[in-house]
């Protein structure tokens, strides 16, 4: 009897503690859920308080960081129109006469080799051209075999990587049949080497046979792919097959249509004219007093926000000024204008700064 008590005794409190157990967990889990559920809210203070840093143009009004598709009809011209752009980022020269953020540049030339690719340089920049930040790839890699991974350590070199090309975009999927969630995903994890960086990777695609509305329709494959893309870049000739159009459309820019024409020496795409110039949206009062204060005569100033309000009578708070100025970071770089966030001694200081702008003419050579 007293052994069956010490045996049977045991036995149901084992019960009752797996019971109180489970139970426990499902509660530890239920909260685990709802913490990680408000951790993933930030309140509209929050949004408003929160210092983000601007992404960069590589190429002013025309190329901005995240995932660009370029596609075109074959042998229109896309590669050379991809390697005019990293051989001008790669050196810091204009595009045109659109002003180019200066970094490291890789051009993944999958359907190209070793020969065709000096043949190409050297007939557009010429035997003698150079760039020390310009590198090349000619050994095909897929998404999910090595690509990312690849094209994560160069960006993760240093502090200055600008654009990667990856041509054609086609010659690094897996997938044989698409579909949207395919052409979708495939477009996203290259996008997720790009968060949080200042970096752009385009992907040189073809457009399908089929006529559309727009060139932007003509891209081949689904709208998975356009739709996860940032940006897309349509290259497409004229009728009389004279002059191109490039064609951009962006969720961070205003759509635009440039007439180029093909350089038969340099066989480097020249400007013409663009159809339709970048919009502008009307400026706040208060950052156009500050454009009109910091100018060639005044070219720097640093101070804190309240002594800027004072000094310019701004309509904002003191409070609210840094986040005006940094929204607006692009229409002040517009403007010859660079804003910093500075820490001081004691308070949080502004710094303005003109600089001078190299200007350079469309020409047509």
């Amino acid at each position: 009897m007293n052994k069956d008590k010490i045996i049977t005794a045991p036995v149901n409190a084992v019960g009752a503690a797996e019971e109180q157990s489970i139970n426990r967990m499902n509660i530890v889990k239920e909260n685990e859920s709802e913490d990680k559920i408000s951790s993933s809210f930030f309140s509209f203070g929050e949004l408003m308080d929160a210092e983000l840093p601007r992404k960069k143009a590589l190429v002013e009004n025309f190329l901005y960081p995240g995932v660009y598709i370029l596609a075109g009809d074959p042998k229109v011209g896309k590669s050379f129109l991809v390697l005019q752009l990293l051989y001008q980022v790669s050196r810091g020269e204009p595009m045109w006469n659109l002003e180019v953020r200066k970094g490291r540049c890789l051009y993944l030339a999958y359907e190209d080799g070793m020969q065709r690719l000096q043949d190409r340089t050297v007939k557009m920049f010429g035997a003698d051209a150079m760039s020390n930040n310009l590198y090349f790839s000619t050994e095909a890699m897929k998404i999910d075999n090595g690509l990312e991974t690849f094209i994560s350590n160069f960006i993760d070199k240093d502090d200055s990587p600008c654009l990667i090309v990856v041509d054609t975009f086609q010659t690094t999927r897996n997938t044989v049949d698409c579909h949207y969630g395919s052409d979708y995903d495939d477009i996203r994890k290259l996008k997720d080497l790009t968060v949080d960086k200042d970096v752009c990777i385009i992907l040189v695609h073809h457009f399908r046979k089929e006529a559309a509305d727009n060139s932007f329709d003509r891209i081949s494959g689904t709208n998975g792919i356009f739709g996860a893309a940032d940006g897309a870049i349509a290259l497409t000739r004229s009728k009389d097959a004279r002059t191109a159009y490039i064609e951009i459309r962006g969720r961070d820019q205003v759509e635009q249509r440039i007439e180029v024409v093909r350089n038969k020496n340099t066989l480097r795409w020249d400007y013409v004219k663009s159809d339709t110039e970048p919009l502008l949206e009307p400026l706040d009062p208060d950052i156009e007093k500050i454009i009109s204060f910091v100018n060639p005569v005044n070219k720097k100033w640093k101070g804190t926000a309240t002594e800027l309000c004072e000094t310019l009578n701004l309509l904002t708070s003191p409070y609210r000024l840094k986040l005006k100025l940094n929204c607006n970071a692009e229409r002040l770089a517009l403007n010859n204008i660079t804003f910093e966030a500075l820490k001081g001694a004691h308070d949080r200081l502004i710094k303005l700064s003109y600089y001078e702008r190299r200007r350079v003419m469309r020409t047509i050579s």
